[in-house]
């Protein structure tokens, strides 16, 4: 068996091989033997049949078949070792010749597994950096985010009446839209009287 590798960009890869005619008749046999052994013929006890009768019965393209697949199998193990390569998808297999008495001739093409460098990733320096401190002006911010959420809530669940639209809005925590009263508006201020024992029940405190 000889062969030649042919690297393309891209980590694409061809190997040609041709297998002389002595070579694939040594294989063309065994599978001859196997092929007998796992028929069932008729008038003949498994692996008894003469070459010629199991021939005829399964075909002699199933035995070329089969005695390629197995070189094929045995080729590529031996070539992927020596060379060192290793494919990172089903290798295509591209039969030129075969045929019994001749020499068996096939390309195999595959994309090769690429060569991964890690670098020194204890020398990669992350900056710090520092949490922002939250002021009793963010508390606040928060705490009008969800008792307009909470109105809006009510709102729509019917327990209260629907407020007048001024045209402008903010957002929940979840993203919501959420209008605000002209009032809202002037001093965006939440009134600390609206913020009462129902208003903090509905969120478990």
């Amino acid at each position: 068996m000889k062969y030649t590798v042919n690297r393309a960009p891209k980590g694409k890869i061809d190997i040609n091989i041709d297998v002389p005619a002595p070579t694939f008749d040594e294989a063309y046999k065994p599978t001859l033997g196997t092929l007998s052994r796992d028929t069932s013929i008729a008038g003949f006890r498994p692996g008894m049949a003469p070459a010629d009768v199991v021939e005829k019965h399964v075909g002699v393209s199933k035995v070329l078949n089969d005695s390629a697949s197995f070189l094929i199998n045995k080729h590529l193990a031996e070539i992927f070792e020596k060379e060192k390569l290793f494919p990172i998808d089903s290798p295509k297999i591209a039969i030129a010749t075969l045929g019994q008495g001749s020499p068996f001739s096939y390309t195999v093409s595959f994309v090769q597994k690429p060569e991964v460098k890690v670098g020194d990733w204890k020398a990669i320096k992350i900056k710090k950096i520092a949490a922002k401190e939250v002021t009793e002006a963010d508390v606040l911010e928060s705490i009008k985010n969800i008792y307009e959420a909470y109105k809006k809530q009510k709102s729509q669940s019917g327990e209260s009446k629907p407020e007048e639209d001024s045209g402008k809005y903010i957002y929940d925590a979840q993203g919501n839209k959420i209008p605000l009263k002209d009032d809202e508006v002037a001093g965006n201020k939440v009134d600390a009287n609206k913020i009462d024992d129902e208003f903090a029940k509905a969120f478990g405190y």
